[in-house]
């Protein structure tokens, strides 16, 4: 799974209309732009996320750009594997 998170990790982030705006735990703010099917897509996903693993995602997941993070949970759920609990090389 971790090279499945790489691979994803290392792809461009995608663009779109509406600004997704997250804060780290250092206080920084971290602005994403994404479509509103990719808002959809990531939050259908966590939610079949926990019920599959009957756990949330990992909160690291939640700095990333709205469709790699679909993309990580889309491959967890996909592998029947859970997502890293860290980020790869981290």
């Amino acid at each position: 799974m971790d090279k499945t998170v790489a691979a994803i990790l290392a792809q461009p982030d995608s663009t779109g209309t509406i600004t997704v705006r997250r804060c780290a735990d250092d206080g920084q703010t971290i602005t994403h732009k994404a479509t509103w099917g990719t808002g959809l897509a990531r939050q259908a996903l966590r939610k079949r996320y926990a019920q599959t693993f009957g756990q949330q995602s990992p909160q690291w997941l939640d700095l990333l750009h709205p469709a790699k993070e679909a993309r990580i949970l889309r491959a967890a759920i996909n592998n029947e594997t859970p997502a890293p609990n860290h980020p790869p090389n981290s």
